[in-house]
């Protein structure tokens, strides 16, 4: 009974050891990895999340970050590959959705690119990073009205935010909301007064009303 007992004791201890390790090694890689990311070593980072994938590959942020350093490279389809993987493994991931839609976009796939960022959105209507995209390749496809509904939603979370408020009022103008064009004109030249671009775009569109 006893050597029974120091036998299955042994099994366990090496069981505990196996696994300790294993954790050890799987958090000592993931803060490499992270760490690399941090001082743009993308190489490097590339392979440490790879090899943190090969112990643990159940981990969403993991493909995430993978992710994130593969559109850093331009190795778009595998970026997109590996941020499905972790929207697989975590569908409420609206910061992946919006990376995705990042990607999609980078390869010209605009239809996708949109959908990813729809779902960014749809996922967290507080969340900035995917409205503004949203709502370019929304004016890109001369849907202008949509396009300034979403840029007026992006100044909901950003009010000052200098490049929505330009798009907002250049979309508006386009679509010849000129009398609306200029009031968010006027509204940038209050942040950045003396600008002399917003000063040309305000003449510009003045000269249109008159």
């Amino acid at each position: 009974m006893n050597l029974l007992f120091s036998f299955l004791m042994l099994l366990a201890c090496s069981h505990l050891h196996a696994n300790t390790y294993q954790n050890d090694d799987f958090y000592k890689l993931f803060e490499q990895a992270n760490k690399a990311f941090a001082r743009h070593d993308f190489d490097a980072a590339i392979n440490l999340y790879s090899q943190v994938i090969e112990i643990r590959s159940d981990l969403p942020q993991v493909y995430f970050n993978l992710g994130i350093v593969l559109s850093h490279q331009k190795r778009y389809q595998d970026a997109i590959d590996a941020l499905e993987s972790a929207i697989a493994l975590k569908e409420h991931y609206p910061k992946a959705f919006f990376q995705l839609g990042k990607a999609y976009q980078a390869t010209g796939n605009n239809e996708y690119a949109l959908q990813m960022y729809r779902k960014a959105h749809e996922q967290d209507m507080d969340y900035f990073d995917p409205i503004a995209p949203m709502a370019g390749i929304l004016r890109d496809q001369n849907n202008f009205k949509r396009a300034a509904t979403f840029y007026k939603k992006a100044l909901e979370i950003r009010p000052r935010d200098i490049q929505v408020l330009l798009d907002l009022a250049n979309t508006l103008n386009t679509d010849n909301q000129t009398e609306e064009a200029l009031e968010w004109y006027f509204k940038l030249l209050e942040i950045i007064p003396d600008n002399p671009s917003i000063l040309y775009n305000i003449a510009y569109t003045l000269k249109k009303l008159n």
